[in-house]
C-alpha cells in the first residue's frame, strides 16, 4: 500500500496495480482470496518482490505462507522477476518457500552483503546488484 502511494507520482509513465484482498497488519500486504484472483488475471513486464530469505541451496523464502503464495503468483504473472532483499536476508531461510534461484532474474541487495554469500549466489547463476 505504501509502495503504491510512493509510486503515484510516476503515473502515467507506468501502471501501479494494487491487488485487493485481505490486509495483513504486520507485513502491510494484501492476500487471498481476492488478491490471488486479481493477479491470475494480469500479465506484467516486471515484478519486484521482497522476501524473508535468499539461500544458495533453498532459494527464495518468506516468513509466512499466505505472502509466499501471493509472491509465487506474482512471479508467474511477470516477464522479469526481481527480488529486493536487505543484506540480513542473504543466507537466511524462511518457513515458506517462494521459488528456486533459477526463477529470479535479478537480486538487489545492500552494501553490507557478505561478499562470500554474494559470490556463491552468483556462482549459482543469480545476477546480483549491490545498491549503495
Amino acid at each position: 500500500m505504501r509502495t503504491a502511494l510512493e509510486l503515484e507520482p510516476a503515473l502515467p509513465r507506468f501502471a501501479v496495480v494494487v491487488t485487493g484482498g485481505s490486509l495483513r497488519r504486520q507485513q502491510h500486504s494484501l492476500v487471498d482470496p481476492l488478491g490471488g484472483k486479481a493477479i491470475e488475471g494480469i500479465r506484467v513486464d516486471t515484478v519486484f518482490i521482497g522476501c524473508g530469505g535468499v539461500h544458495p541451496d533453498v532459494g527464495i523464502t518468506n516468513v509466512n505462507l499466505p505472502d509466499a503464495e501471493m509472491k509465487q503468483r506474482m512471479l508467474r504473472a511477470a516477464g522479469r522477476r526481481i527480488v529486493v532483499a536487505d543484506s540480513s536476508k542473504l543466507g537466511a531461510i524462511g518457513m515458506a518457500p517462494i521459488c528456486p534461484l533459477s526463477e529470479i532474474d535479478l537480486l538487489i541487495t545492500g552494501e553490507p552483503a557478505d561478499p562470500a554469500t554474494v559470490a556463491v549466489l552468483r556462482d549459482r547463476g543469480l545476477k546480483v546488484e549491490i545498491a549503495a
